[in-house]
């Protein structure tokens, strides 16, 4: 969609149609009582132009923040069914379009899922671009934390450099050596060629996919119908803990508890199986790079109790080969942790 007529001159309050625009960046604000209208800054003319969202992908960029979910997704998909279980399309199908089902706008229109309003209410623009009503400002560690860390990762691997220091909060403060930052997250490395912040978006959409595609694998591995796996891989993926932090370094370790208990499964079943071996030590490694420790730990706590019944239930079978069983289940997880 083409841009309105012109919304006002280079000013922090403009007028359009008898409506106030109330900036939360000087390039980008949103009409009041119109809150699908958003308002642009055009560098050459210096003046705003204003319009809806367009019900459809509206730039390049977003093209590339959906590819940023499909390709990863599909190469996962493939890697496993290559490699590791064979998986049909209908599991790849349910996967994937749940997940852009569950983004919802964030992936066709002009939308984003996190506050940037926020930052109008700190410095160096608080008070010169009024006092915005912000839609939701629980959630606004992503925009004053999460995704200007991004940014500074995103910069140093430009320059071919350690993301060690982040040189512009106080004095100086460590950047990888925060966590939450997680440059090396599978979810973040797979996703650079997303521009911020469509890239927030993208890691989002491969976090759902992976929770829920391994969610199914693990249940249908125990047994259960193609049916009641889609529900309970739904339940876990889409549940409220990892919708609420969808955009939190969180998620990007806990989505990934379907996968290791998948793989301890596949230890414990299947102990002279590589790719079994290789998969639980990727898995392992991702999970500590994920940027959260304590996450890390329950899918640690979870994936023991996992362990300890499927031991229990299978003793008696593999009692006579215990060495190869504690190979398959001990070594990868120690590999994985050196590997993070």
């Amino acid at each position: 969609m083409e841009f309105a007529p012109r919304c006002g001159a280079d000013s922090a309050w403009t007028i359009e149609r008898n409506r106030r625009c109330s900036c939360a960046y000087i390039e980008d604000f949103a009409i009041e009582d119109e809150p699908k209208m958003r308002c642009r800054w055009d560098a050459k003319t210096r003046s705003h132009s204003c319009a809806g969202p367009n019900p459809l992908i509206w730039s390049i960029e977003g093209l590339v923040g959906l590819l940023g979910i499909v390709v990863p997704a599909l190469v996962v998909a493939a890697v496993v069914h290559r490699w590791v279980e064979r998986t049909d399309w209908k599991t790849i199908s349910f996967s994937l379009g749940l997940a852009l089902v569950a983004l919802g706008p964030s992936v066709y229109q002009e939308v984003l899922p996190v506050p940037v309003d926020e930052v109008a209410r700190g410095y160096p623009y608080r008070g010169v671009l009024g006092e915005p009503e912000v839609g939701n400002a629980v959630t606004n560690d992503t925009t004053r934390y999460m995704l200007p860390w991004m940014q500074l990762v995103r910069e140093s691997f430009a320059r071919f450099e350690a993301p060690l220091w982040n040189p512009s909060s106080f004095s100086g403060y460590p950047l990888l050596g925060n966590g939450q930052s997680a440059p090396f997250s599978p979810f973040f490395v797979a996703t650079l060629f997303v521009s911020l912040p469509y890239q927030i978006i993208s890691m989002a959409g491969l976090k759902f996919f992976v929770a829920l595609f391994f969610g199914v694998l693990l249940f249908r591995k125990e047994g259960l119908s193609a049916g009641a796996a889609m529900a309970g891989a739904t339940v876990f993926g889409l549940s409220v803990f990892q919708s609420v932090y969808l955009y939190y370094p969180l998620t990007a370790v806990t989505c990934l508890l379907p996968a290791l208990l998948f793989f301890v499964s596949m230890a414990i079943d299947e102990p002279k199986r590589i790719s079994g071996r290789v998969g639980l030590a990727i898995v392992t490694a991702s999970i500590l790079a994920g940027g959260h420790p304590e996450s890390a730990l329950h899918c640690a706590l979870g994936a023991s109790i996992f362990l300890c019944f499927k031991v229990m239930t299978t003793w008696k079978e593999r009692r006579n080969s215990w060495r190869t069983f504690a190979v398959a289940v001990v070594l990868p997880p120690i590999i994985g942790l050196l590997l993070s």
